[in-house]
C-alpha cells in the first residue's frame, strides 16, 4: 500500500465526468481487470445466460480504472462524478446511447468496499451553477 499522506485532498469542485470513451487493450489493463474482476466479486454482477448487456460489468471496470488512471495523471486532485441515479441509465437516456449501464454503480461501489477507489458524499447542486 502507498502512503497517501502527500497525495492532494480530491475536491468536488474539481471536477469532470467520467469519460466513456476510455479503452485499452493494453495487456496491463488486460490483466489489472481480470485481478480486480474477481478480488472485488465484480465477476458477481456479470450474469449468465444468452441476455448480454451492451457493455458487461467486466467493461465498466476497464473503462472505470483508464479514466481514473487518466485522471491522475494529469491531476491528482481532480475528481471524477457519473450518475448514481438507476433512471440515468433507462432505455433511450445519454447513458445507454453510450452503452453505459447502471453496472457502472456497483463496479463503483465494489471498488469502494475494498478500499481501491475513494467516493466523496453525494452532490447534486440545484442551483445549475
Amino acid at each position: 500500500m502507498t502512503d497517501d499522506t502527500n497525495l492532494p485532498q480530491i475536491d468536488r469542485w474539481h471536477s469532470r465526468p467520467l469519460d466513456v470513451h476510455r479503452w485499452s487493450n493494453h495487456p496491463e489493463i488486460k490483466a489489472l481487470t481480470e485481478q480486480l474482476y474477481v478480488e472485488c466479486g465484480i465477476n458477481t454482477l456479470d450474469k449468465a445466460g444468452n441476455r448480454k448487456p451492451k457493455k458487461t460489468a467486466k467493461d465498466m471496470l476497464r473503462v472505470l480504472l483508464l479514466d481514473l488512471y487518466v485522471a491522475w495523471l494529469n491531476d491528482p486532485s481532480l475528481a471524477l462524478g457519473f450518475s448514481k441515479n438507476n433512471n440515468s441509465y433507462s432505455t433511450g437516456s445519454r447513458m445507454d446511447r453510450i452503452h453505459i449501464g447502471n453496472n457502472i454503480i456497483k463496479v463503483e461501489e465494489k471498488l469502494v468496499a475494498v478500499g481501491y477507489v475513494e467516493e466523496l458524499d453525494w452532490f447534486h447542486d440545484k442551483t445549475g451553477k
